[in-house]
């Protein structure tokens, strides 16, 4: 069980039982999850905040995220700083074990008889990348809008808390992705230090891609030929990590990209 992995109550599809509630509790609860449902379900350690989180990815920022698609604090507690400590304790426990429940799930993914090709991909190259994982908000109840608005005023910086619509505002002008088919050129995602991070225009699986968005402000070309000049100063062979065989991220190529392209 997830209780002996992770040091709160953190379940994913065929772990988890529904709470009992004690008499006086009033929680806008789900039914039991089915078996085919990879879902992570939180309860708070007083038992009194329940959460579910989705593992997604944002159409505008081009990232892998949590999507935090429910969280409900005990309605006779509220305003007693439940909800601040229970979704601190979430995020918490998320951090401490994320690489743990990123492969349970595609574990559980994979164990399905039907076809999930793009999630098992999506998720392999999440446990890959070895990032925290923004968390995002998704629809929120006008009444919790306040409560929100506190906690990623307080917290957001550090725990990576936001809300979704905020990733069309920061939309970038450009997409990077691993397997980007449609890509203007492509980068060595892995091998030895000479190639690493060399951009090239054949596209191969492994590769890590770069498509321009907004080509009425950037020019794809003078952005290849940019990135061959940071790959020739050996700009990647800094960035590379692995022991064996070097490796560099999607996050790693996304994070230069925008630094370049808002300067």
């Amino acid at each position: 069980m997830w209780d002996d992995i992770l040091k709160t109550p953190l379940y994913v599809g065929d772990d988890f039982e529904q709470p009992k509630n004690s008499e006086g509790d009033d929680f806008v609860w789900l039914t039991k999850f089915n078996e085919n449902d990879w879902n992570v379900k939180f309860v708070s350690k007083d038992g009194q905040v329940r959460a579910s989180l989705v593992f997604s990815s944002d159409e505008y920022t081009d990232e892998y995220i949590w999507l935090l698609d429910l969280f409900v604090v005990n309605a006779p507690l509220r305003g007693q700083g439940l909800g601040e400590n229970g979704i601190l304790e979430l995020i918490d426990t998320i951090r401490m074990k994320e690489p743990v429940i990123l492969r349970k799930l595609l574990d559980i993914v994979k164990s399905k008889s039907e076809g999930h090709i793009t999630l098992i991909a999506d998720l392999e190259r999440a446990i890959e990348e070895d990032e925290p994982l923004p968390i995002k908000l998704g629809e929120i109840d006008p009444e919790a809008e306040g409560f929100w608005d506190k906690m990623i005023q307080r917290h957001g910086s550090e725990t990576g808390l936001q809300k979704m619509w905020e990733s069309i505002l920061k939309r970038d002008n450009f997409k990077v992705g691993q397997g980007l088919e449609d890509a203007d050129f492509w980068l060595y995602s892995k091998g030895s230090t000479e190639k690493l991070g060399m951009p090239v225009e054949e596209y191969h699986k492994n590769r890590i891609g770069i498509k321009i968005l907004n080509t009425e402000e950037i020019d794809p070309k003078f952005m290849y030929y940019w990135m061959l000049n940071i790959y020739n100063q050996g700009y990647w062979k800094q960035i590379g990590r692995g022991s064996v065989q070097q490796f560099i991220t999607v996050k790693d190529v996304r994070d230069l990209m925008r630094r370049v392209t808002t300067q």
